[in-house]
């Protein structure tokens, strides 16, 4: 609807999902593309929120249930049980910020200072400065560290810094997409799948 509305453009799911999801394009490389140029950041940032309204208001028009995913909420409510730290990763855009935090309940989940934006970490995925700088920030241990991916930039980023575990969280149906990549350490489609053996120090 966006790209169609701004650009004349029909950008599928199916499209969208095979261009810019798989492969970690930010919001910024996909509105310049559709621009067929590279925009001032103010013409940018105009056309980021004007997607972020568009897509606030059909989540809202439709009535979409905006709950957090069950499998999701047991396995964040089992990890804060076992005191095990969490950190929630945001991409570059920013404006639905407050929608998911508020219509999610993140905040439940993860503290304020836990909450990070790419957009802070340049280049960022699939370089791998910002696992890098987020480990030394947070004074983890890269090995002991579990990182849930679904990007080939991001498990590039998450393979370059060394962290110990990588797990791919796909729909089932794009499970091939990730067979052959080394040192990802598991794949799975829900969150109930996720492997407690994992939490062992």
């Amino acid at each position: 609807m966006f790209a169609e509305k701004f650009f004349d453009f029909n950008l599928t799911k199916d499209n969208f999902i095979k261009i810019a999801a798989f492969h970690n394009y930010s919001y910024h490389k996909i509105i310049n593309d559709l621009a067929g140029k590279k925009l001032d950041k103010s013409k940018l940032n105009d056309l980021l929120a004007k997607k972020s309204v568009i897509y606030q208001n059909l989540c809202l028009e439709n009535k979409l249930d905006l709950k957090i995913d069950p499998a999701a909420k047991f396995l964040l409510t089992e990890l804060q049980t076992r005191k095990v730290k969490l950190i929630l990763v945001m991409i570059n855009n920013s404006f639905n910020f407050d929608f998911y935090l508020n219509n999610f309940a993140l905040k439940n989940y993860f503290k304020a200072k836990d909450i990070i934006f790419l957009k802070d970490f340049l280049p960022g995925p699939p370089q791998p400065n910002f696992y890098q700088e987020l480990i030394n920030e947070k004074n983890l241990s890269a090995q002991n560290t579990i990182v849930f991916e679904n990007t080939r930039a991001g498990i590039k980023a998450a393979q370059k810094a060394n962290l110990g575990n990588i797990i791919i969280f796909a729909p089932k149906h794009r499970n091939f997409d990730y067979l052959n990549i080394p040192e990802i350490t598991d794949i799975i489609n829900s969150f109930y799948q996720f492997n407690r053996l994992l939490l062992r120090e």
